[in-house]
C-alpha cells in the first residue's frame, strides 16, 4: 500500500497511450488507500486494462512525483504518432502496431478461451508482422495515402482487427489468408478520400446523384493504387471492391449476389459493418457494440449469417441460435 498525494488519470486516456510506462499506477481502495496496479517496470498490460473496464474501473492514479512523466506520456500517444507525417516511419510503424493492440482489446472484455486464442493468434503475427517485407511496404503505401484525421484511420484499424476475429473464428490459419484481410481491411475505404469532404459518410449523401457517387467508392478506392499492391494484389483488389455487396444482391458497386460474392470479403464486411456502426459512420449515430451487432443480425440477406452468428455471441458473450 501507498500514501502520499495522487492525481487522477482516466482508464479511456490510457487506451490511447503506448505500452512502456516511465511511473506506476495505482487503484483507490474502499478504504482510501492507493495499491500498485501497473508498475514502470513491466508497462501497461491492455487485456488487464479491459479487464478493470469490464469491472467499471474508470480511474487509475499517478503519485505527485510523476505527474510531469504522466504528462509526457498522455501527449505522446500512437494515434498522434501515426498522423504525423514528420515522424518517422520506424515510430510511425510502432504506434500502428500499438492501436491494432488497442482496437484488439477494446473489442471486447477477454475472459473466454476463444478470445485468449485470438489475442495468443493476433501475439504471434504482430510479431510476424513487424519485420515481414509484405507489411512493410504495405503500411508505407497505405501512410502515404491515409488522411491526417484519426477517424478514418481508426476504422481502418477497427475493421481489420474485427475482420481478423471473424476470420480466426472460421478456423482460417493460412497466414497468406489473415495478411491479404487485415491489408484489404486497412485500404478498403481510401476511396472516400476522392469524394467532397462533407459526403465521406453515407448519411451525409441526400441527392440520388449523390448516393449513386458514393457508392463507387470501393472503385475509387482501387483508382488510388494504378500500381499493384506488393502482396496478394488481385484478392486485396476483389476484397476491397466487394466489401459493401450483399449476399441478396442489393449491394454495391456491382450487385454480386449469394456466393459469388469472395469469402474474404464477406468477412471484411463485417469489420467494416461494426467500425462504422460503433464509430458514428453509418447514420450519424454511435451504437453500442451491443446495438450494433443487434442492427447487423436483423439486416437479413446482407451478412453470411454463418460468419456473423459466432461472432456475435463471442463480442456480447451471449448465445445466438445455430445457422443453417
Amino acid at each position: 500500500m501507498e500514501d502520499g498525494v495522487f492525481q487522477p488519470v482516466t482508464l479511456n486516456s490510457l487506451k490511447d497511450c503506448f505500452k512502456d510506462l516511465s511511473f506506476d499506477l495505482y487503484l483507490l481502495m474502499p478504504t482510501g488507500k492507493y495499491l500498485k496496479a501497473f508498475d514502470r517496470s513491466t508497462g501497461l498490460d491492455f487485456s488487464r486494462l479491459a479487464s478493470y473496464e469490464t469491472k467499471g474501473v474508470k480511474h487509475f492514479y499517478v503519485r505527485q512525483s510523476d505527474f510531469h512523466l504522466l504528462d509526457e506520456h498522455l501527449a505522446r500517444s500512437p494515434m498522434l504518432t501515426l498522423t504525423n507525417p514528420e515522424q518517422p516511419f520506424e515510430k510511425r510503424k510502432k504506434a500502428f502496431l500499438a492501436v491494432m493492440e488497442q482496437s484488439l482489446f477494446e473489442a471486447f472484455a477477454l475472459g473466454s478461451p476463444t478470445q485468449l486464442n485470438v489475442t495468443r493468434t493476433f501475439d504471434a503475427l504482430r510479431l510476424s508482422l513487424q519485420g515481414d517485407r509484405d507489411f512493410l511496404d504495405t503500411l508505407s503505401i497505405l501512410l502515404e495515402v491515409c488522411p491526417r484525421t484519426d477517424s478514418f484511420i481508426k476504422h481502418s484499424i477497427a475493421s481489420a482487427i474485427y475482420s481478423y476475429i471473424v476470420a480466426t473464428m472460421t478456423g482460417m490459419t493460412s497466414e497468406r489468408s489473415l495478411k491479404i484481410i487485415l491489408f484489404s481491411a486497412f485500404f478498403h475505404d481510401i476511396g472516400r478520400m476522392k469524394l467532397p469532404e462533407n459526403r465521406r459518410l453515407a448519411y451525409e449523401n441526400k441527392s440520388i446523384e449523390e448516393i449513386i457517387e458514393f457508392r463507387r467508392h470501393p472503385i475509387l478506392t482501387l483508382e488510388t493504387f494504378p500500381q499493384s499492391f506488393p502482396f496478394a494484389d488481385e484478392e486485396i483488389r476483389t476484397t476491397i471492391l466487394e466489401h459493401k455487396e450483399r449476399l441478396d444482391g442489393k449491394g454495391y458497386p456491382h450487385g454480386v449476389k449469394g456466393p459469388s460474392v469472395h469469402i474474404l470479403a464477406r468477412i471484411v464486411a463485417i469489420g467494416d459493418a461494426l467500425s462504422e456502426l460503433t464509430l458514428g459512420m453509418e447514420d450519424g449515430h454511435y451504437y453500442s457494440k451491443a446495438q450494433a451487432i443487434a442492427h447487423m443480425m436483423a439486416d437479413e440477406g446482407h451478412f453470411d449469417k454463418k460468419l456473423l452468428a459466432p461472432f456475435a455471441q463471442l463480442i456480447l458473450q451471449g448465445s445466438y441460435p445455430n445457422v443453417a
